[in-house]
């Protein structure tokens, strides 16, 4: 989007010059080009840095939450070819697989609603390529919905248990 922009401004430049400048211009507008991708990179991994910590809080506070319902974390943060498992967790026998979705602000969203079919689907794989691996039959999807409001200062907690058995 910016490199076309850049691109924009330097054609105008160049319609009104001579073939020196004209060439002059051509290379500086690739300069330009390529600094706006190089910042467009910078930009977008550090949103991506922002991104994974604000997702590392909300199975943080997750994680808490289901300590305290007496849950035993197994494991945390894995991937496999199938997707992404945020955390799995032990309830009394079964193996629980935990979604954990987390919004900040007032911007009215609930959490869950980003867990769409596709999300589940490759939750599901993800799950099963998992309790395959350790043998385990008895299993099951929860999702745990987090809402933080006010900076911190209000915290609404959904735990929806079984969305997905085995």
């Amino acid at each position: 989007m910016f490199s076309s922009l850049v691109v924009v401004c330097v054609l105008v430049y160049v319609c009104d010059s001579s073939s020196t400048q004209k060439a002059a211009y051509a290379r500086r507008g690739k300069e330009i080009i390529h600094t706006v991708r190089l910042e467009i990179q910078r930009l977008s991994l550090l949103f991506m840095k922002y991104k994974q910590r604000v997702g590392a809080r909300g199975e943080r506070i997750a994680e808490w939450f289901l300590a305290k319902q007496g849950y035993e974390t197994l494991d945390k943060h894995v991937t496999s070819r199938f997707g992404e498992l945020d955390l799995v967790m032990n309830d009394q026998g079964c193996m629980v697989f935990v979604e954990v979705k987390y919004r900040r602000g007032e911007g009215g969203e609930v959490p869950e609603e980003a867990v769409g079919y596709a999300k589940m689907q490759k939750t599901m794989r993800a799950a099963q390529s998992y309790a395959a691996q350790y043998r385990t039959e008895e299993y099951r999807i929860d999702v745990v919905a987090i809402s933080e409001q006010n900076h911190r200062k209000s915290v609404i907690i959904r735990h929806h248990k079984a969305v997905s058995d085995n």
